[in-house]
């Protein structure tokens, strides 16, 4: 009984000391771990918006990145909402100094969330400047590459060629319910909280569809010399129940404003 006793009391006093070392080590666990969600628009005609959810957690050997972008569509009153468009590159401002010495090409893994479609999972380039991130569709620099993006909920079923005879594709499609994904491995930890980054560029292409052809239609793009602007609100559209309501208000309003204008002008007053 005395054995068992003391073996008792080690357990308990083992467990007394590990429970503050449990619980500090998941608070840093829980700090370690981030996110950030923001949104922007295209300059110009076209205003292509994003939704862009930054997640990013401490590793062993610095941070793991994921970067989830959602196409939410075109904004351009002139661009059907039935044209595909794609965004194929993004920018973020870090809060750090610009390092030319430290800047470097990663490997971005792709992948989809949620309703998005993807049709090529083809890593990305992720550029390191220090004090901006860019992700870019991969062979960006190559001069005879296929310019790759991001679609929004509609998909463009085919490949647009430019003016130089480059061809366009969408990685595949989001829309508001959905993201591409792209993972990235820094060898270091952040040195802000991603409360601090925010997007500061932008670079997207609409498609006009026509019976034997798929054309480059309008382009948009933003940058930290032309910000990037927000996403503008949602606009209201009657209920169709309302419309005959709407329609029945107008009308009297028409009656009563003809039966004023034909009164004598002794009646009104």
């Amino acid at each position: 009984m005395i054995r068992a006793h003391a073996v008792r009391h080690s357990v308990r006093r083992i467990r007394a000391l590990l429970t503050p070392a449990l619980a500090l080590s998941l608070c840093a666990s829980q700090a370690s771990a981030q996110s950030a969600t923001r949104e922007a628009c295209t300059g110009g005609s076209l205003m292509a918006c994003v939704r862009v959810d930054l997640t990013a957690a401490a590793t062993v050997d610095g941070t793991s990145l994921l970067i989830a972008v959602s196409h939410l569509g075109v904004f351009d009153p002139l661009v059907l909402a039935t044209q595909p468009s794609m965004v194929w590159s993004l920018a973020f401002s870090t809060g750090r100094d610009a390092d030319p010495d430290l800047i470097a090409e990663r490997e971005a893994l792709v992948g989809a969330t949620g309703s998005a479609t993807l049709n090529n999972a083809a890593p990305w380039t992720f550029v390191d400047y220090g004090d901006q991130w860019a992700l870019m569709f991969p062979s960006w620099s190559d001069p005879a590459f296929t310019t790759l993006g991001i679609g929004s909920a509609v998909p463009l079923s085919g490949t647009a060629v430019d003016e130089f005879g480059n061809p366009w594709q969408q990685i595949g499609t989001t829309g508001a319910d959905g993201a591409i994904t792209f993972a990235v491995s820094l060898p270091y930890a952040l040195a802000n909280p991603l409360d601090w980054f925010q997007i500061i560029g932008l670079e997207a292409q609409s498609f006009e569809i026509t019976e034997n052809e798929i054309r480059l239609g309008s382009a948009g793009s933003c940058s930290p010399d032309a910000h990037c602007g927000a996403v503008p609100p949602p606009t209201a559209v009657p209920e169709p129940a309302t419309l005959p309501l709407v329609g029945a208000g107008l009308l009297m309003l028409l009656t009563i404003a003809h039966r004023q204008r034909m009164l004598p002008l002794g009646t009104l007053l």
